[in-house]
């Protein structure tokens, strides 16, 4: 698996939230997973699935936010999506990127189709 992704990284509100703005592009197998990134320590407050409107994934496309230990950040939110609409997902329970300096995540985008592309934005904040 290849395909590639581009970071942009804002404080927001007071510099309380931290948003992260993930674009993807899947390779030729439909997939992504690639560039590892760092996200600060914090909870996730939600995050938010947005296909492309002009190379739209393919239906039931997955996502899954892999911390160093490998376990979905997201909760499982990001399966089965939507190839034509943005899906929200707000975190009761939130999940935490829990290392005193923030830790090493992986996004991981499987079944999205050849050369697809989306985003996801995950909103970060203070752990309570």
């Amino acid at each position: 698996m290849a395909g590639t992704i581009a970071n942009t990284i804002e404080s927001m509100i007071g510099q309380t939230l931290v948003k992260y703005t993930i674009a993807w592009t899947s390779d030729a197998s439909g997939d992504v997973n690639t560039n590892a990134f760092e996200m600060k320590r914090g909870a996730i407050y939600q995050a938010k699935f947005i296909p492309s409107s002009s190379a739209a994934p393919t239906a039931s496309y997955d996502v899954v936010l892999n911390d160093q230990d490998g376990a979905d950040l997201l909760q499982g939110a990001g399966a089965d999506l939507s190839a034509t609409i943005a899906t929200a997902m707000p975190f009761d329970a939130r999940p935490i990127v829990d290392s005193d300096t923030g830790e090493t995540v992986d996004l991981v985008v499987t079944n999205a189709g050849n050369a697809k592309e989306g985003s996801v934005v995950v909103l970060l904040g203070p752990i309570i």
